[in-house]
């Protein structure tokens, strides 16, 4: 993938070309020459299958289950989530956030409703955004880096 990135910024035909060299695909040189709705068709295709190929960089743990555990290690900081329910149709969902280079954990607690998401950053390791949303039984943990999350997050 990293050779892709040198790719980047060409025009649809020289991206073509470069995808082509560096991945070693050939093509039938009837079909490449003067079409230029089929290169932009196929350029667009190899592409998306670049993305759809890149690894993800959010991470995910589904829970199912009061008190079935589940775990996120992204980054700096290995987190173990699990919940029961509470009054009424509330979860209590409950995280703590361990540091990998030691130190004394972080609880956090917070009572979710169907349909319900929240999002934050823990204090001094602003670098991971943590979104938990709860549909009917399933609650769903997931980390990532992505500022649109964030922006998302808060209004919502």
């Amino acid at each position: 993938m990293i050779g892709a990135a040198a790719c980047r910024g060409l025009n649809a035909s020289l991206f073509l070309d470069c995808i082509r060299h560096l991945y070693n695909i050939e093509f039938d040189r009837n079909l490449t020459r003067g079409d230029t709705k089929f290169r932009r068709a196929l350029g667009a295709s190899l592409l998306a299958a670049l993305f759809m190929a890149a690894p993800a960089v959010a991470e995910e743990a589904t829970i199912g289950r009061p008190i079935e555990a589940g775990s996120l290690h992204k980054g700096r900081l290995d987190m173990v989530v699990y919940y029961v329910p509470v009054d009424g149709d509330l979860l209590e969902v409950t995280a703590t956030f361990a540091p990998k280079d030691g130190g004394d954990p972080h609880r956090v607690v917070m009572g979710l409703a169907d349909r319900d998401s929240v999002a934050f950053s823990m204090p001094g390791y602003q670098d991971l955004l943590y979104t938990f949303s709860r549909s009917g039984d399933e609650v769903t943990v997931s980390t990532g880096t992505d500022m649109h999350q964030r922006v998302d997050a808060r209004t919502r």
